[in-house]
This record gives structure tokens, sequence and C-alpha cells, in this order.
């Protein structure tokens, strides 16, 4: 399946965005360096701020208040959310709680309450505060990353990178070791950002460097891994096989401890694409027998597989005369909704090769698939449906025009919460462009795309000129801070905490289904929407 389906309302899981997820999590305390997560309160706040820490090691009461500001931030979301008075002011009650706390995470989570509740000027002195209580601490450091960042210039960024690492060292253990488990790994993203700006400038040794320099042990392979990508783009072949080799050999060890969660998990994630990357490249030399055990690996490494995945396995095996199990291959993306037109092309010859038929027969083939691919959505489906009712609300499309949930009672409505940032959010967009063409004609169904969380002062333009850029016919809506601070934007009321994510909504305004994230398959996505409209229509 290509869409996440969730009963409860999460953040999407395929693995981009594990990445994005895990990353948000490591800096999760910073909202004015873009990083942080949303936070909430706890029933019975004020016990749990005041709790004593009860375990015997500085680890042990760590682990405590990490557990209690966890707690917090579990509760914060729902009291916004539903935006009465009462909840408005526990949520200032604890906000200055944690103010006088002189601990900074608590602090910087008391700045992003009073920036939730509106109170700018609050938030933005508390901030200022914490700078001045904490020159070294994870704020200034977020901010001084965030610079850096933003310069274009590898040069300039490794002059700003040198001076922060004088002026707020990386974090070592009492032998003077560098910490390895995530402590220093804000460190570690601005290294990948200056070794990727090297390659992109030519200098593809100091890029090696810089990817090099990475400490932290779960992220050395996304380090490497990335790199070596870049490398592949400027065409420096042996120099990303290098890399990509590194990057194999230090996220196998966590592939093989099989993690669930965590750090390892998210190590272990990466370990079949840079498989695939390293495959590509063996490809691209037309080293096929080198090239098809690599991509074996990788795919028994994969519970579900992209259609980019599902047709290099298919070309290696195809090219090495397996013809028979390429098209099985191809047939099992196909009936798993991977099939891409580049797979469907290439599945097409095998077709002819394999079945010994003629080339018009794999239209029929391919319609009889699509079918097939329907009916087990129409079977699986119904057990995650949902039964709650729908936010209303009122927000201006990109004309102008005001926008009510309400008019659409009658009709089957898709939200698809996206923004110009987000990678899963505008791949996506080209199965969400067939399934509105698919049902442009029936009255009874209306897609609307609600762009949110930007991040420019330009949003709307930007959105505007992505749209047009890209030919999307669609009905895109403005998610933007309302001016009144009791007022919640869209995205919230909703609960999201991550996109892309979308609900079918049936024409009595009761949420049927919820879907997260993008896996890639156009034509799984849009007959797993469909069997979606189409079982929210019966209600």
């Amino acid at each position: 399946m290509q869409f996440n389906r969730k009963i409860q309302t999460s953040g999407f899981q395929k693995s981009t965005v594990v990445v994005a997820n895990y990353r948000k999590q490591l800096l999760s305390v910073t909202v004015w360096g873009g990083l942080l997560l949303g936070l909430g309160l706890c029933p019975g706040f004020s016990s749990a701020l005041h709790a004593q820490n009860s375990g015997d090691t500085a680890k042990d009461r760590a682990a405590v208040a990490a557990a209690r500001l966890d707690s917090i931030q579990n509760r914060v979301r729902e009291l916004l959310k539903s935006n009465t008075d009462q909840d408005r002011l526990e949520v200032r009650k604890t906000a200055y709680q944690l103010a006088g706390s002189h601990d900074e995470k608590q602090m910087a989570y008391s700045a992003y309450f009073l920036k939730s509740l509106g109170q700018e000027s609050s938030s933005d002195s508390l901030t200022a505060e914490i700078k001045k209580q904490f020159p070294k601490g994870f704020t200034v450091l977020n901010d001084r990353a965030q610079a850096i960042y933003q310069a274009t210039d590898p040069a300039e960024q490794e002059a700003m990178y040198n001076q922060l690492l004088a002026d707020i060292p990386m974090k070592k253990d009492a032998a003077g070791k560098l910490l390895d488990e995530g402590d220093n790994i804000v460190y570690d993203y601005i290294c990948n950002s200056i070794a990727g700006n090297y390659i992109k400038n030519g200098d593809y040794e100091k890029g090696i460097a810089f990817a090099s320099k990475i400490v932290t042990k779960f992220w050395k392979g996304e380090g490497y891994g990335g790199a070596a990508a870049n490398l592949v783009r400027e065409g420096q072949l042996e120099r990303a096989k290098a890399l990509y080799q590194q990057a194999i050999s230090v996220s196998e060890v966590f592939y093989n401890q099989h993690p669930t969660k965590g750090p390892e998990a998210f190590a272990a994630v990466g370990y079949p694409g840079y498989l695939e990357g390293y495959a590509a490249i063996l490809l691209k030399e037309e080293n096929y027998k080198e090239a098809l055990p690599i991509l074996e690996k990788s795919f028994a490494a994969r519970k579900e597989h992209s259609p980019g995945s599902y047709l290099t396995y298919m070309q290696a095996l195809s090219k090495t005369g397996h013809d028979q199990k390429a098209f099985e291959v191809g047939d099992e993306a196909l009936k798993n909704g991977a099939g891409s037109d580049e797979l469907k092309e290439a599945l097409k010859s095998l077709y002819v090769k394999v079945k010994g038929g003629q080339a018009s027969d794999f239209d029929a083939y391919l319609k009889t698939a699509m079918e097939q691919l329907h009916a087990k959505y129409l079977e699986e489906l119904p057990k995650t449906m949902l039964d709650l009712p729908a936010t209303d609300f009122s927000i201006q499309d990109l004309d102008g025009k005001t926008v009510n949930l309400a008019d659409y009672k009658g009709k089957t409505v898709i939200l698809d919460f996206w923004a110009t940032w987000c990678g899963p959010c505008k791949r996506s967009f080209p199965a969400m462009q067939m399934a509105v063409n698919k049902y442009k004609n029936n009255p009874d169904v209306a897609f609307l795309f609600i762009d949110t969380w930007e991040k420019s002062q330009d949003a709307d333009q930007q959105v505007r000129k992505f749209i047009t850029d890209n030919h999307y016919d669609f009905r895109v809506l403005l998610d933007r801070k309302p001016a009144d601070p009791k007022e919640n934007m869209v995205v919230d009321k909703y609960g999201i905490s991550g996109i892309p994510t979308k609900f079918v909504i049936d024409p009595a305004g009761k949420i049927r289904f919820r879907l997260t994230g993008f896996g890639g398959g156009n034509d799984a996505a849009v007959q797993e929407l469909s069997a979606m409209i189409e079982l929210a229509q019966k209600g």
C-alpha cells in the first residue's frame, strides 16, 4: 500500500520520513530554529512540574526529566486544540512555571507555549533570556547552526563552523572522547551540509573529508550515503562507490540487530537504500553481474518496495539472463501498485518474451491487475474505517475566496494537508492529479489541498508558482495563522503532527479514513483512494 493508514493520529511512517521525524525528535526543543516538535501538557501538570527526580544517577535523573516533559508534550497539543479559555489559562500557568525553572529545556518549552498562545513579545523576551543564561546551550547552538545552513559558500560555512567549535565545543565524556550517541548530532548536520556544498562546488575531497567528520554512530551511514548521492550527481562514481561501501558497512551492523525503534532503527532503515545506491552505480557501469547479488540483498532487506527499487532489480535480472524472474518481480510490482510508466514499459517487453503473446495483450493484462488491486483494497479497507466528526473550518483559497467545509455537506471530500517544502507531499501529487482527473466529472466528490506550515514570508506566491509550474488542477486552500490568537490553524484542529496527511470525509461529514505519508506508487495510491471514496460514499 502506498499511503499509510493510521487509526491513531500520528506522524507519517514511511522510510523517507522516518529520517525526518527522528531528526525532529533529536532536536525537539527549539521552535526558533525550526526544530521543535509539537508540545503538550499532562493532567495534573503542577505535580508533574515539581516532581522529584527519583533516579540515583545523572542518567536516571535525565530519563525522569525527559519522561516528565514527554508527559507535558502529550497534553499541550490537546489543550491548544480545544482552545477554551480554561485550557488556554492552564497552558499559560504552566508556561509561567516553566519560565522560572532556570532549566533551558523547560524554559524553551515555555517560550513555545507563549508563542502558541499568541504572546509573541513574551516568547521573544524569554528566548533572549534563555540565550543570556545559557550562552553555550542548545538554543544558541541551533541558532548558530541555522546561520551556517543558510550560507551558500562552503568555505564560509567551514569558517563559521570552526568558530562555532571554538565557542561551543562538542560534548565529550570524562575521558575526553567525543560523545557519539546523539549528543553532538547538530554538529553532524552541519558537517553534512558543508560536505554537500563542497561536492556541489567541485571540491570533492573536502566534501568527503567533512562527511567523514560525523561522530554520531547511527548518523554515520546517512552522512556517507548523502555525500555519495551528491557525488553520483556530479559524475564522481568511483568516489561515490567508496562512500556507499562505508555507509553499507556502518548501517549493516544496526540492520543485523533487527531494531524496531530508537536511533538503531533509524540507522538500520538506510541500509537497503545504500545497497541500492551502490548497485545503481554498477548498473551505470554495465556491471550487471556484480550488481545483481547486491540488489537481491537490498530487495530482501525491504518490507515494501518503491517503483524504482522494483525497476532496478528487474533491469539487473533481465541483463543477466533471468527474464522469467524479472517478469515475476515486475508482476509483483504491478499487483502492489508500484508500476511506474517506465516499469510498465519494461514489463511489457518482458511480457512478450516470457508469455510469448502480443504487445496488444498487455493492455488487458494491465487492466486486470488494476481491477485486482482495487478489489484488494475494497476487501482490506473496511477494517480501518473511522467514524469521527470532521471539524468545520473557514479559510481562503488561492483566489481569495472563502471556503467552508460545511458547504460540501452531501459530498465525499478529500482533504490533503501539504507544504511546498515537503518532499513526500510533492511526490504524491502526480498520483493525486490522477485521482482528481478520475473524479473531475463526478459532482459528488471534491478534493481540497490545504497548504499549511509554510515558513517563508511570500508563501502564498510560492504556492501559486509551484501549482502553476507543475500544471496541477488543484483547489488549493491556504492554512495560515489566524489573526485571533484564540483561533487555531486547520492543521491543528485536525490534530496533525506530520505531512502529507489526507482525510476522506463522507457525505454526512464523518471522517472515514486518514492517510499519512507516501510510498511512491501512483497506481496503488489512486486505487487505494478510489476504494476509500467508494466505501465512504456507502457510509
